[in-house]
């Protein structure tokens, strides 16, 4: 009987050191999924956090989105207008030219001016007679009228002022 109660008393020994390993082992195991559950915790936090940050930088690009479209309506819009401006201003300088053509065809004819802004005297291309040298005073009693003090130089002066016109126009 000594002997069973030994031999009992050995195999209880070794199943509480077993139990005890057991026990080591589940609490080391226990400690071991808090702390994998406390990290997966950190995880979906950081997770929930960016998904935030990345919805709000969502909805503010959204946003500036809804801002770029109105704001490229608005140039479209401008563009358009320019455009009819363009188209209006381009026809007031034709009509412009036209106008400025017909003024000096019509000085041309009136005082006697050539292309290349020279004046042609004619009463020096041929004889002096007193009916042309009179004709010649009457060009410029009739163009004294248009002109102040009836000066040759003021109308060589409108026709510079007409190419540098038409050049301003034209760019």
């Amino acid at each position: 009987m000594e002997a069973g109660r030994e031999a009992v008393r050995k195999e209880l020994e070794n199943v509480q050191r077993k139990m005890a390993s057991v026990e080591d082992e589940c609490q080391k195991k226990n400690r071991e999924n808090l702390t994998a559950l406390e990290q997966q915790v950190r995880v979906e936090q950081q997770a929930a956090e960016q998904r935030r940050h990345l919805e709000t930088a969502l909805e503010a690009a959204r946003a500036q989105l809804a801002d770029m479209r109105v704001e490229l309506e608005a140039a479209h819009g401008r563009v358009e207008a320019l455009e009819t401006q363009l188209t209006k201003t381009e026809a007031l300088r034709r009509d412009v030219e036209l106008k400025l053509s017909s003024v000096v065809s019509t000085l041309r004819r009136t005082v006697g001016i050539f292309h290349g802004d020279s004046v042609v005297d004619k009463t020096r291309s041929r004889s002096a007679s007193p009916r042309k040298g009179q004709r010649s005073v009457n060009i410029t009693k009739k163009t004294s009228g248009l002109f102040p003090g009836g000066r040759i130089f003021y109308v060589l002066k409108v026709f510079r002022a007409r190419s540098y016109i038409l050049e301003y126009i034209t760019n």
